[in-house]
């Protein structure tokens, strides 16, 4: 299968398969080989040619994106806990990160431009 389907339909079954994996789950590297019945370097490897990005980058957009969109309406706690971290300090840090704001300042910033409008 692995050298049967072309890199696009490649790359949608991995990204259906980390949009289902929200969490950090160690079985998604098992999913993914047992998937393509390929070792995970291999799936990496060709996932990175075709993309440009590692699955972990990709894994993170989209864990980003939800939790964008969950601030929106859940507290940070819930959200935290949806995406599987353990603890606030860790979800703040990896929000930062990517967005340059801890996740309670995103959520003013939503209630902000809401009023605004």
């Amino acid at each position: 299968m692995f050298h049967k389907i072309s890199d696009d339909e490649f790359c949608d079954i991995i990204h259906d398969m980390l949009e289902d994996s929200l969490k950090r789950e160690p079985d998604l590297q098992i999913k993914l080989e047992t998937k393509f019945n390929k070792s995970f370097p291999m799936i990496k490897q060709r996932y990175k040619r075709v993309t440009k990005k590692t699955l972990k980058t990709k894994h993170d957009e989209i864990r980003f994106n939800y939790a964008k969109e969950e601030l929106k309406k859940l507290c940070c706690f819930e959200v935290m806990t949806e995406l599987g971290f353990r603890y606030e300090s860790n979800f703040s840090k990896w929000f930062r990160k990517h967005k340059g704001i801890n996740p309670s300042e995103y959520q003013a910033q939503i209630k902000q431009n809401e009023l605004v409008v």
